[in-house]
């Protein structure tokens, strides 16, 4: 076994396993590093989901609030100013609602000019109405700016931020949203705004609750970038304390680049993977306020999925390499011992293959012995018709040859008149007697030209093949009346059908007089059957001869369609009448012809001829 062979065989084998492994392998990769990131970017947009209805949810509220406000019959006129008991009830209407609600540090009524006519304050869950003489005057902040551009049933929410009292920063921290509403009177006129100072710790708590998970950092950022929930607390809040390092344009620049630019999402860059949706809480097109709800994978999480994934492959690619190098090398080994065998058996197929060339020479020899053993069948059977009608016409020509000698004679001795009358008696017997043997010749001698015709010169056409074979029985098998009350005919009468009529009349003809002649011979009393029909898609038609005769035995069935094959030679019959059928069917009708037949019951041929379209 040379070592070249087996290295060039192996690696032709072994090459494309290798690699299809690999690609396998990184495709494998590939689904199941997917499977693993899957879970977590569920989680993500479950919370970021979450987020966003309890966020919606809570504004929804603080809507809800701000319109039962607003409805307000004693509000919306502002002539009740001037009575000062309406005040104090309409201040008491504040207080019972803020202690009702709880979730408001301020509520409060500011005139068009900014100026506060009411101000209930929660102090530890206590509502406090602010006396006349420290109300203020709000109109430089900017929530009160912003609300003069509200229109009727519009709301604005001011951004989140921690409140400030006497200048600084309240603690504990106090995150507060501002809720605005303006009034309008019966006639249409703005009277002033309804303020609702939200208390967003809990809404904040609640955001934070909602999405603790392992191994997910959950971020909520105002639209500058700065965290108002972090999971590291130190982060929030910097924008309060102008801190702006503890802002996500500073900490993930080229990630907040992609959030800031585009409504919601997700993307894998160099920090981790990242989900994120803007929440909007005015009218889109105000662009006033919106937070970022984001989700963050750190990298390194994705690394430990990454080289988890990764082990789990490169064990499996390593495994599969192993196994295919070892089937390779075996497969090789076989392989090349095929070949070596092969190099053997290729003298032994060169000795076998001019065994063969002489084989072929002795089978051409023995074709050529058969056809001329057919070709001597042939002329046997033709020698034997001819011979009878031939030899008694010449016995009869060398009778009259006698009678001529034997009439000189007497004539030269001298004639009386009743040897003339003798010798043209017996020469008219004798011209009769040549003249029907050969004319039985002749007819001999046409029945076998026929053979050599390969199809009759007839067009196909449509034509009724009921009313054609009625017109057999009448012209034809009527004139024999032994033949015609034999034969029953089970044709429907509207068969239609576009083939060759007169080459199908021709076989139905031979095979009738072939059952009448061969299979009812020595029986009087049966019965020839004629059918015909088209097969369940009308491309053939299906034509059945059949006869309750005395049948054919086994052996010579397989004969009955070869020239001058006959059963009745001595009586008449030359073999020529299956034969030229069995022509005119795969000839002239490119269809087939099949005989089926048992011994004492009867005969059937089964004709099936395609029909044009």
């Amino acid at each position: 076994m040379s070592s070249n062979t087996l290295k060039s065989v192996f690696s032709k084998l072994f090459i494309p396993w290798f690699v299809l492994i690999i690609i396998i392998s990184i495709l494998l990769y590939k689904q199941l590093f997917d499977t693993a990131i899957k879970p977590l970017e569920n989680i993500s947009r479950i919370n970021i989901s979450k987020t966003s209805n309890i966020i919606y949810r809570s504004m929804g509220n603080i809507k809800r609030d701000l319109t039962f406000l607003s409805n307000n019959l004693v509000v919306q006129d502002s002539s009740f100013l001037e009575n000062s008991n309406d005040v104090e009830l309409l201040a008491n209407f504040f207080k019972a609602f803020s202690e009702a609600s709880g979730l408001y540090d301020q509520i409060r009524w500011i005139d068009n000019s900014g100026m506060e006519l009411i101000r209930v304050n929660l102090k530890k869950n206590k509502a406090i109405i602010v006396p006349p003489e420290q109300l203020q005057s709000k109109a430089k902040r900017y929530y009160f700016l912003n609300s003069l551009k509200l229109n009727k049933n519009e709301l604005y929410f001011s951004p989140v931020d921690l409140n400030i009292e006497h200048g600084k920063i309240e603690v504990p921290w106090k995150p507060i949203i501002r809720a605005i509403i303006p009034i309008y009177n019966q006639e249409e006129t703005r009277t002033g705004f309804i303020v609702l100072n939200y208390l967003a710790g809990g809404l904040l708590n609640d955001v934070r609750k909602s999405n603790i998970a392992d191994n997910i950092n959950f971020f909520l950022v105002n639209k500058e970038g700065y965290w108002l929930l972090s999971p590291i607390q130190n982060q929030e809040w910097g924008f309060m304390f102008s801190q702006p390092e503890l802002n996500m344009k500073a900490t993930y620049p080229s990630s907040w680049n992609v959030i800031n630019q585009k409504e919601r999402g997700s993307f894998f860059d160099q920090y981790g993977m990242w989900h994120f949706e803007s929440i909007s809480l005015n009218d889109k097109k105000q662009n006033i306020f919106h937070w970022k709800a984001i989700i963050h994978l750190p990298q390194n999480k994705i690394s430990e999925i990454f080289y988890k994934t990764l082990l789990q492959i490169v064990a499996i690619a390593i495994t599969f390499i192993l196994l295919a190098f070892f089937v390779c090398l075996k497969i090789s080994k076989n392989i090349v011992k095929i070949k070596e065998i092969n190099n053997e058996l290729t003298q032994s197929k060169k000795e076998l293959e001019e065994s063969l060339a002489h084989l072929k020479e002795t089978q051409d020899e023995l074709i050529q012995v058969s056809k001329l053993s057919s070709m001597g069948l042939m002329v046997a059977g033709v020698a034997h018709e001819l011979n009878t009608p031939i030899g008694s016409a010449q016995i009869t020509l060398t009778s009259l040859n006698d009678d001529c000698v034997e009439f000189e004679k007497a004539y030269l001795k001298g004639l009386c008149k009743s040897d003339v009358d003798n010798f043209i008696a017996r020469y008219n017997e004798g011209s009769l007697i040549i003249q029907s043997n050969l004319t039985r010749s002749a007819n001999l001698v046409k029945s076998f030209k026929r053979l050599a015709v390969e199809r009759r010169c007839e067009e196909e056409k449509y034509f009724n093949l009921s009313l054609l074979i009625d017109d057999l029985h009448r012209a034809i098998w009527s004139q024999n009346n032994d033949l015609a009350k034999l034969i029953i005919i089970t044709i429907p009468k509207f068969l239609e059908v576009k083939s060759f009529p007169g080459a199908i009349g021709q076989v139905v003809e031979n095979l009738v007089s072939n059952a009448f002649i061969h299979g009812l011979h020595s029986k009087p009393h049966g019965e020839i059957l004629i059918t015909a029909s088209k097969t369940d898609t009308s491309a053939q038609l299906l034509i059945e001869v059949s006869d309750n005769g005395c049948g054919i035995e086994e052996e010579p069935l397989s004969s009955i369609f070869e020239p001058f094959y006959t059963t009745r030679r001595g009586s008449g019959g030359m073999g020529l009448g299956l034969h030229l059928t069995f022509q005119l069917v795969t000839q002239v009708l490119k269809g087939t012809l099949n005989v089926e037949s048992e011994l004492n019951v009867g005969t059937k041929f089964i004709v099936k001829i395609p029909l044009a379209d």
